[in-house]
């Protein structure tokens, strides 16, 4: 790994140790995640209702003569003798036929095997219905209801017409970042978006939402008198920081997050999130890069970069008094786990930004690595075609080469390692990352894998507490033994008491106490004596 070097800028100074501090804690205070699912629906829901008389009848086939029996034939019986119509009755020469089918009481439709009876199954806007009725949208920012949903809409990107629009977009409530809060969250709402049809190609992605919570929704670019949970504007280098670490890890990124099917064709177009490997902070404030990512974007105000900075606010010394960014960097998927992995990656950006700021602003790599980062860029994310229209909304990977994935996976795990200390905090973030740096998804659907094995593959599940566990955390938590001289004093003391409750602790103990201390979870006090839980 590579010694990082920094910059220091007039407008970019590195903030104090002081500074860093209140930042990162108010940050991990204050900041929430939202984020946005698009699903396709079907759309194959048929107009029929069962009741149509036009219908043909089930037995109209060469095995069945009935239709050929005329519905007069008794009247003309009665009317010209039996031997006359014996020799007139016909359905093909006689101008008096009417088939029996017309007043059958026997008819029979068939309607369960035809294409035009309605399926509420697969109609658009009922299957919107039903997710509404199951998960409760609060459409309220300000408001989480249980299933975290704000609100249930459409998109015109997306498959699957109805009269209310096309496919469904599921959108949540932002919230402070929990894996298991959110893990839980878009378990329920991918299953309950599964059962009802819905399905994910190269039309869907997912977006994230980082942001300081507001309560002025105007989209105007200006000043703003709303409410806002900034106590101060956010220095500049922060959101620069966070820039140069997506620039930096922008290929790693799209590579644990590509989700598709065909080695070809990994990951979506480049249309929806253009590329900011090319756009630096070093000579422009973060107003500028935002202003160079809208014009570069162009349409519906600019929102199609990688990543998407239209919601932040700027004060007059260009600190942000309003923190907003969406990344919109993932394909679609229904992986809950990675889906919340991801999300806690992103988060994770924005607090490695804070304290790199502290040395000043990051410089991306040399003129040797940013041509690199180009090249493999060029094999990963591609296609953005002038216009909105393409043949397809593909990225062409068919170059994709073993030493380029190779590349990929290591600088994938460079960024893991660089916050492994602030994702280890929020959950088992890491080891689904870690799992995705290794393998995408879009290798697992190439080997034909359904989303249920592969969730079952990424999932991290939480072990049942065991009672020596229960008893050790409850020793430390409680502060059973302090003023100890050293960690081994410490160790030793707990571990005679837990044996007098529970047999064969010692070599148990030592594991947990070693694993806990490996992920960031254990640290040794001196000044207490004790050993302290994260």
């Amino acid at each position: 790994m590579s010694k990082w070097i920094f910059f220091n800028t007039p407008s970019k100074q590195a903030l104090s140790s002081s500074e860093v501090r209140y930042w990162k804690t108010n940050l991990d205070r204050i900041l929430k995640a939202g984020i946005e699912f698009e699903f396709n629906l079907p759309s194959n829901k048929g107009a029929c209702k069962g009741n149509i008389t036009q219908c043909p009848c089930a037995k109209f086939t060469k095995d069945y003569d009935c239709w050929q029996k005329c519905a007069n034939y008794k009247e003309c019986c009665a009317t010209y003798g039996k031997e006359h119509i014996a020799n007139m009755c016909a359905y093909n020469t006689c101008t008096n036929f009417v088939s029996a089918c017309s007043n059958c009481a026997e008819r029979e439709v068939n309607c369960e095997q035809c294409s035009f009876l309605y399926d509420p199954n697969a109609d658009p806007d009922n299957i919107r219905q039903t997710l509404r009725d199951e998960l409760s949208p609060s459409h309220s920012y300000g408001k989480i209801n249980s299933s975290g949903v704000h609100s249930i809409t459409t998109d015109g990107s997306l498959l699957g017409s109805g009269e209310e629009g096309k496919g469904v977009e599921v959108i949540t409530t932002g919230r402070r970042v929990d894996y298991w809060e959110f893990f839980k969250m878009n378990k329920a709402i991918i299953e309950k978006s599964h059962v009802g049809g819905a399905y994910v190609n190269e039309r869907c992605s997912i977006h994230v939402h980082l942001l300081a919570s507001y309560y002025d929704m105007k989209m105007t670019i200006g000043k703003s008198n709303g409410a806002s949970e900034l106590e101060r504007p956010v220095p500049q280098i922060v959101l620069a920081n966070f820039h140069q670490l997506c620039r930096k890890y922008q290929n790693a990124i799209t590579w644990m997050s590509m989700a598709l099917t065909e080695k070809e064709h990994l990951t979506r177009w480049e249309k929806y999130r253009a590329s900011i490997l090319n756009i630096s902070p070093v000579k422009r404030t973060m107003r500028q890069v935002r202003g160079i990512i809208e014009q570069r974007t162009g349409k519906s105000g600019g929102k199609y970069g990688w990543v998407n900075y239209m919601f932040m606010r700027f004060d007059d010394n260009i600190d942000i008094t309003r923190f907003h960014l969406e990344m919109r960097v993932m394909d679609g998927n229904m992986s809950a786990s990675a889906v919340t992995a991801l999300t806690c990656l992103f988060y994770s950006l924005v607090i490695k930004a804070v304290e790199l700021s502290r040395y000043g602003l990051l410089e991306v790599g040399s003129v040797k690595e940013a041509d690199e980062a180009q090249e493999i860029k060029s094999k990963l994310l591609n296609n953005n075609p002038d216009g909105w229209h393409s043949p397809h909304r593909f990225s062409e990977t068919q170059h994709l080469d073993e030493k380029t994935m190779e590349i990929l996976t290591m600088q994938s795990l460079e960024l893991l390692y660089q916050t492994k200390h602030i994702l280890n905090r929020l959950g088992p973030a890491y080891d689904v990352l870690e799992q995705l740096a290794y393998k995408p998804i879009a290798f697992r659907r190439m080997e034909g894998l359904s989303w249920e094995a592969i969730e079952k593959e990424l999932a991290v599940y939480v072990p049942t507490e065991t009672i020596v566990e229960k008893l050790l955390f409850a020793s430390i938590d409680t502060r059973e033994f302090i003023s100890c001289k050293t960690e081994e004093e410490w160790t030793t003391k707990v571990i005679a008491s837990l044996e007098k409750e529970e047999e064969g602790t010692k070599e148990l103990i030592a594991d947990i106490l070693q694993e806990g201390k490996n992920n960031g979870e254990f640290v040794w006090s001196a000044n207490i004596g004790t050993m302290l839980k994260v």
